[in-house]
């Protein structure tokens, strides 16, 4: 009994327990041959003995092997013969099936349309069959006429019969064991029944034990166990639905209408793995329910509480958190207050420096303008105070004393030019000097007494002022230049009043001599022999001490301020600064006049084919003189005056200048001298040298 299947010792546990061991014998034989009938459906029984049945089913079985092994013959012959009528021309292909159409000739069997005419006849006998890809048997789908999915030399079984939902029987043909490859990386092996149906069916006991889903929405087919998923195509045919139809004379129908189950599908389920012993089902509210709102009331009480024990427990981190919270508010406001003061303070200083830089650069094209403007009086002062046109009206009209008159005219040409470039420069200096001191004292009126709120007692200098102090021109022009005239002749005559008229002259020769008198004009006989030094020419720029040109004597508020003015530019004419520049502007305009001179020793050589010119051009010392005489015309000349340019545009010049502007600019008084070295000329120099004349 222990080898006797579950299911058949279910069964003849109900029987009666009188029954013999013969009789319970014969029956459980008759349970063993009807449990090869498919679970899905319920069992049909029939009075056939068991060795006629038998003999049925292994001459079907027979019949199924020999179909078989026919089909596989016709594949492989079929699937050889296409190889070569793969290799045969058209004309052969065709002489055989002339008579079918393109689709039988090229599908054969297979062909699902037609066109006539075709000759083609289908096997009415043969069973379609659909290999699957790694499939180890063939899998068997409909027939084109609709009638077997298995053959028609089949026999029909007697052990199972299913009806259709519209209650017509469906025949069944026994129950073949088959492995199938639908996809998902894997085979499935089951015990299928074979039915007269139109299509394949794979029972939801199939799809149970391999833990496969279908998935209606996506039309394909998932497996659980390799997670893959097979797609299908949706079948145009309507779906039928089969039952287990009982008959009514079957004498177990009572006994397994008590035991459903035993005709239930059988599904092999997985035991879920779980350590719960007992299991309480309780109602009600959840065991921890949603927090409840106090009353206000006790809101109050606890809140206090809460704040109570809260403060007592953190008092000094609150305290601490305060005060360095307050400490760093305070400290951000106090960083943030010094970083817009200093802010205010850096546009204010650039807004100043911008105004003052603009203040300055118009005033320097001022003094440009200014000077300019005065090269015809001192052209005209200089030719008044030394007259050599009268002279050479008196060679032209007389003979006389000519050799007198020329020696005189020889001292005179020479004084006049040398003379010209000393008052230029000083024209210029001067110039540049009071304009700058005049613009200081306008801009620390306007701006910066305002930017203060305070004005000055001293720094407001009116018109009246500034024509007064501007006045001191005068004396340059005359007082001055008549000392200088003097100082300059006598080096003149100290040097060339020995030479002689007819002596020759080379370029380097009138260089030695021009030299030579500025030695004697600029020498300083506390300096040493070849000491040079600009002092004793700065003492015909203004008047002396002494003796000022302009009365001061009143002490009004204009004469106060015009006193100081005049004694700070003395200062600064004094100065080592002031002298250093002018030297640099003497060199300047010694070098414009021997390159004048140099033009005309250039323009007097002629060239002799006979013999070869070794020597330097020379020129005779009577010619020369009215070469040197008319200098002055392009020395002095009205703008376009390239040495007069020259001058204006000299870096010392402009350094000077922003030397002077920004020392007086200042809202603490000047010191009585300056400090020598320029300190502040890099401030202005680069924006001032790009400056034009206009």
């Amino acid at each position: 009994m222990d080898k006797i299947p579950t299911r058949t010792t279910q069964i003849l546990a109900t029987l009666p327990e009188d029954l013999d061991l013969e009789k319970t014998a014969e029956i459980a034989d008759k349970i063993s041959d009807a449990a090869t009938i498919s679970s899905v459906n319920a069992p049909m029984l029939c009075d056939t003995p068991h060795e006629d049945v038998f003999n049925k089913l292994q001459q079907q079985i027979n019949r199924l092997s020999a179909q078989i092994d026919r089909l596989y013959t016709e594949r492989s012959s079929s699937a050889h013969n296409s190889y070569k009528s793969q290799r045969r021309s058209r004309s052969n292909s065709r002489g055989r099936n002339d008579a079918y159409c393109r689709y039988h000739r090229k599908f054969g069997q297979a062909a699902r349309k037609c066109t006539k005419p075709c000759s083609f006849k289908q096997r009415s006998d043969s069973t379609i069959l659909h290999h699957a890809r790694k499939r180890e048997t063939p899998f068997p789908t409909a027939h084109e006429d609709g009638v077997c999915c298995w053959g028609r030399e089949c026999q029909p079984s007697i052990l199972l019969t299913l009806r259709a939902a519209n209650g017509s029987q469906i025949q069944t043909f026994g129950q073949v064991s088959m492995t199938l490859d639908i996809g998902p990386r894997r085979t499935f092996q089951w015990l299928f029944t074979v039915a007269e149906v139109k299509f394949t069916i794979l029972g939801a006991d199939f799809l149970a034990h391999y833990k496969l889903i279908v998935d209606m929405s996506k039309r394909s087919l998932l497996d659980q166990t390799t997670n893959l998923m097979n797609y299908g195509v949706t079948s145009t045919l309507t779906s039928t639905k089969l039952c287990v139809a009982l008959p009514a004379d079957n004498p177990l129908k009572g006994v397994l209408d008590k035991f459903p189950s035993l005709v239930r599908p059988f599904t092999y389920t997985v035991t879920v793995k779980h350590h719960t012993v007992h299991k309480i089902q309780t109602f009600g509210s959840p065991v921890f329910p949603k927090p409840r709102r106090l009353s206000p009331e006790k809101y109050k009480q606890a809140r206090a509480e809460f704040q109570h024990m809260f403060l007592k427990r953190h008092n000094r981190k609150i305290i601490f958190l305060g005060i360095f919270g307050s400490g760093a508010v305070l400290g951000y406001k106090y960083f943030q207050a010094k970083i817009t003061e200093i802010q205010e303070k850096e546009a204010e200083a650039s807004i100043a420096f911008a105004r003052k830089q603009h203040h300055f650069d118009c005033n320097q094209r001022t003094c440009n303008r200014t000077a300019l403007s005065m090269l015809p009086n001192l052209r005209g002062a200089i030719l008044r105070i030394i007259d050599t046109e009268s002279l050479t009206q008196q060679l032209k009209s007389s003979s006389k004393n000519k050799l007198q008159i020329w020696e005189e005219l020889k001292l005179l040409s020479f004084t006049r030019t040398i003379c010209s470039v000393y008052v230029c420069s000083m024209l210029v200096l001067l110039l540049r000097v009071q304009l700058n001191i005049v613009g200081a004292y306008i801009y620390k009126e306007k701006f910066s007494t305002k930017m203060n709120g305070m004005s000055s007692h001293f720094s407001n200098a009116t018109q009246n002022i500034q024509g007064r102090y501007l006045a001191m021109l005068e004396h340059l022009l005359d007082q001055g230049l008549k000392d200088l005239v003097e100082h300059v002749q006598v080096a003149v005559v100290k040097v060339i009043g020995k030479i002689s008229l007819k002596e020759k002259l080379s370029s380097a020769k009138v260089l030695s001599i021009i030299h030579q008198i500025r030695m004697a004009v600029e020498c300083d006989p506390d300096a040493g022999a070849t000491g040079r030094s600009c002092q004793k020419l700065c003492t015909f720029i203004l008047p002396p001490e002494e003796k000022p040109d302009i009365d001061v004597s009143n002490n009004s508020y204009e004469d106060k301020l015009l006193d100081k003015m005049i004694s700070e530019t003395r200062d600064v004419l004094d100065s080592d600064d002031f002298h250093t520049v002018f030297c640099s502007c003497l060199d300047l305009g010694f070098r414009h006049l021997m390159d004048r001179l140099a033009e005309n020793f250039t323009s007097t050589q002629t060239f002799r084919p006979d013999r070869a010119n070794l020597s330097e051009p020379e020129v005779a010392m009577a010619k020369f003189i009215p070469i040197i005489n008319k200098l002055i015309f392009r020395l002095c000349s009205e703008p376009p005056n390239p040495f007069f340019q020259e001058l204006l545009l000299m870096e010392p010049m402009k350094d000077l200048a922003a030397n002077v502007y920004e020392a007086f600019s200042q809202e603490t008084e000047p010191s009585p001298q300056m400090q020598t070295g320029f300190f502040l000329s890099n401030l202005f120099s680069k924006s001032s040298s790009c400056q034009g004349i206009s």
